[in-house]
């Protein structure tokens, strides 16, 4: 080697760099900027593919995020839909409670038709609430004795109905039903995993009759 290439070879050496790296340095690989010892070197293999790696990485994530997101999605819209189910339960529950207390006050003499005004209110609440905006849901009265045995034979245990209540009636019991779509029933293969689009709800209260 003649002079002049050595003194190139010296050149480009590093203070500081081991002899591998003043090798890999000699062969034209580079080294990170900045390394052994040497501040502001840039130095940049020839076949250099960072940016590519970054790039692919990137994609590597779009396809994961596209492939997540709609079972995310999913996910969420089950859980916001089981939560509104779980709420009107609570209301039909809490509604048909306030219904037997206040049919619960009734007098015998017009107990159909208090029995008909509370009904209404309770029609009038499930609809101030939210939980229904028409005659869908149902609403069943009993009348019992002190054993919980069912009375109203007569008929008088019935909305609108003339005539006096028994003076056996001990308690009053009021049953609100409603049918709502099941969570989950507007995806294509829900028929593959229940029977039926729609589950009914229940919501039941009684009191002990003293006007």
């Amino acid at each position: 080697m003649d002079k002049s290439g050595a003194d190139g070879l010296r050149g480009r050496r590093r203070k500081g760099c081991t002899t591998d790296q003043n090798a890999r340095i000699t062969r034209g690989k580079g080294v990170k900027s900045g390394s052994c010892g040497h501040e502001g070197s840039a130095w940049r293999s020839p076949g250099y593919t960072g940016g590519q790696e970054n790039g692919r990485q990137a994609g590597i994530a779009a396809l994961e995020l596209a492939l997540l997101l709609p079972i995310l999605l999913l996910l969420c819209t089950l859980a916001v839909e089981m939560g509104h189910v779980y709420w009107v339960q609570g209301s039909l529950q809490i509604i048909a409670r306030e219904g037997a207390q206040g049919l619960s006050r009734a007098q015998a003499a017009t107990f159909g038709a208090e029995m008909s005004a509370v009904e209404q209110q309770m029609r009038q609440d499930l609809k101030q609430a939210g939980v229904v905006g028409n005659s869908s849901v149902q609403i069943q009265w009993s009348c019992l004795d002190s054993s919980f045995a069912l009375l109203g034979s007569g008929g008088w245990c019935a909305p609108g109905s003339t005539a006096f209540a028994d003076s056996a009636l001990m308690y009053v019991q009021t049953q609100v039903t409603l049918s709502v779509p099941a969570p989950g029933s507007w995806m294509p293969f829900y028929a593959l995993l229940a029977n039926g689009s729609s589950i009914v709800l229940t919501g039941e209260g009684d009191y002990p009759y003293g006007p």
